[in-house]
């Protein structure tokens, strides 16, 4: 039969009286498959896949499933509630981005990968990390697998990656102590998936929302936990970390962007053209145009408004180099 099951998972007791828990969906199909760990809000800015997860967990039928899926919406919590990139802490390690396998008597970041490990990682057979544009203002639609992984094990990942059928796929060197590395430290296949932005509109929103869920859905059917219609084969785009460039802002203001768009991601730009401008919200003057360095293809903007002096502005990838290719390319 199979069944939905949610539960929250003890970290510690917080001074203010609080408990700080990690929440955990777990779907548990009627026959045996595969164990798939799916989690996001790994930084607290990052909430977009949430709503995807919701309709995600709603439209799963366990009695048609193999194997089990955990889904941790809100990996962690405290940054969540601040809506901040990382834990508030009086401590270097506050980046759970940065902090796995994590350790029972450390951080209060740390305590929270510790326990994702113990309760929902250790025994899971492939690992799916989840970022969004944050409150930086970026939106992006692409899945990332690591340039450092042992060839076996990268095969499964850049199957995994292709079958996710975001649009854009990007080979790069994925940091240590993330989910993902942790996890192809252990054997496990693993991904990285970024899709969509922060305070977009629900009309914006929406073809990012739908690509999170149906996207999960492809990837569980590769990976043999559903029956999945696969859809007509779509080229997508392939680059590594060397056709990656980037328009970043070198002053502060506010950005009027010309790429504001789910359909913007991937779209051709020419070397020089306009990415967006800013100008001084004090004397309303323009102080700097942001232009695509090369000729390829934006594979993540940012949407109007506030703009700090070195923050991400827009990526390309080279259209030397980058290549448009189906799965067949496996």
């Amino acid at each position: 039969m199979g069944e939905k099951t949610y539960r929250e998972i003890k970290v510690a007791r917080l001074l203010g009286g609080g408990q700080l828990v990690v929440p955990l969906h777990e779907i548990s199909g009627s026959g045996n498959g595969p164990k798939v760990l799916m989690l996001a809000v790994v930084h607290g800015d990052e909430p977009l896949p949430i709503p995807a997860f919701r309709e995600l967990v709603g439209e799963i039928e366990p009695g048609a499933m193999k194997g089990m899926l955990r889904i941790i919406p809100v990996a962690n919590p405290v940054a969540f509630g601040q809506f901040e990139r990382m834990t508030r802490e009086r401590h270097d390690i506050n980046n759970l981005w940065r902090a796995f396998p994590g350790s029972e008597n450390g951080t209060m970041t740390q305590m929270m990968a510790a326990t994702i490990v113990r309760e929902a990682m250790e025994d899971a057979d492939y690992v799916v990390e989840y970022h969004s544009g944050g409150a930086g203002g970026r939106i992006q639609r692409r899945v990332d697998f690591d340039t450092e992984t042992p060839p076996d094990l990268m095969r499964t990942c850049r199957r995994m990656a292709f079958a996710y059928g975001a649009g854009i796929i990007h080979q790069v060197r994925i940091p240590e102590g993330s989910p993902v590395k942790y996890a192809l430290s252990k054997g496990k296949p693993a991904i990285s998936v970024e899709i969509g932005g922060a305070y977009l509109g629900e009309a914006q929103n929406e073809p990012f929302v739908a690509l999170i869920r149906d996207g999960a859905k492809t990837l569980l059917g590769e990976l043999g936990l559903l029956q999945v219609e696969r859809k007509p084969e779509e080229k997508q785009l392939f680059f590594t970390q060397k056709e990656r460039v980037e328009a970043n802002p070198r002053n502060g203001g506010y950005l009027l962007s010309r790429a504001e768009r789910f359909e913007d991601l991937r779209k051709k730009v020419t070397k020089g053209e306009i990415l967006g401008e800013i100008f001084d919200p004090f004397s309303f003057k323009e102080v700097e145009q942001l232009r695509s360095p090369e000729d390829g293809y934006l594979i993540f903007s940012r949407v109007s408004g506030p703009v700090e002096a070195g923050e991400k502005g827009f990526a390309v990838a080279k259209k030397i180099g980058s290549m448009w290719v189906a799965n067949g390319y496996l």
